[in-house]
């Protein structure tokens, strides 16, 4: 934490603002990167499709 406010001169909303918008990037690049049929268990590795369903 010393390091980051430290990075902003010691001002806190600054710092806060800084780490709200890195954790939004990451999760935005998250988002972006992961199949949602497989988030939602639609989309399965060959060897761990599920019996009566075809994928």
């Amino acid at each position: 934490m010393d390091a980051v406010l430290e990075e902003f001169q010691g001002d806190p909303r600054a710092a806060i603002r800084a780490l709200l918008h890195d954790v939004d990037a990451l999760a935005r690049d998250h988002v972006a990167t992961v199949s949602l049929g497989f988030v939602r268990g639609e989309v399965l590795p060959a060897g761990l499709r599920r019996r009566g369903r075809r994928a």
